[in-house]
């Protein structure tokens, strides 16, 4: 439904710069929380808004292990290029863009790549590593239609954070602990990248 651009459709601007269908995301985000919790009652979700200790320190480190190699990547394939900073501004924004990202993209994308897909993917082949690529396979292909089509660029960085997400979520069986590195990764994408 995300990549086949419905809700713009269903839910129109209200004015030129005022997009409205972040509404068509959230209700799904909502079906996605009552189907997986509610009906199907997987197991070692690990679903919540709040991450708890050994979530942030699994985020923050599995980040951490992805940040250079995400620079290399973007910067190497001159997709990104730093990006002049408003330091004066830049916790708030930082802060912002993180909340609102672990929250709302990161919450439906890891519940969705990491919660119900990677271990359908590990039982599938038997392996936890396996599962881990496919899933990030899935993920980065999910990222084509980033900005124009295809993005293979976006496709490929999205897919190798993928697999840094995924260590995250088997480290703690908690999406939380995946929510946590990817709202770091694209807060640091969109605050000092351009």
């Amino acid at each position: 439904l995300l990549l086949s651009g419905v809700f713009k459709q269903i839910f129109p601007p209200v004015a030129p710069k005022s997009p409205v269908d972040i509404l068509g995301h959230l209700a799904l985000i909502r079906m996605g929380v009552v189907s997986v919790l509610v009906f199907r009652r997987l197991p070692g979700v690990g679903f919540g808004f709040i991450p708890s200790r050994l979530d942030w320190i699994a985020g923050v480190k599995n980040f951490a292990y992805f940040l250079p190699l995400m620079l290399a990547l973007a910067i190497g394939m001159g997709f990104a290029r730093p990006r002049a900073v408003d330091w004066s501004t830049v916790v708030p924004v930082s802060v912002g863009t993180f909340l609102a990202f672990l929250w709302v993209v990161a919450l439906s994308e890891e519940l969705f790549f990491r919660g119900l897909l990677l271990p359908l993917f590990m039982k599938l082949f038997s392996h936890r590593w396996a599962g881990l690529v496919a899933t990030s396979v899935v993920f980065g292909l999910c990222h084509l239609s980033f900005r124009q089509f295809p993005n293979w660029e976006f496709a490929l960085l999205a897919g190798v954070a993928g697999l840094f997400y995924g260590r995250a979520f088997l480290e703690t069986q908690s999406i939380r602990a995946a929510m946590v590195t990817h709202a770091l990764t694209v807060t640091t994408w969109r605050v000092f990248l351009a």
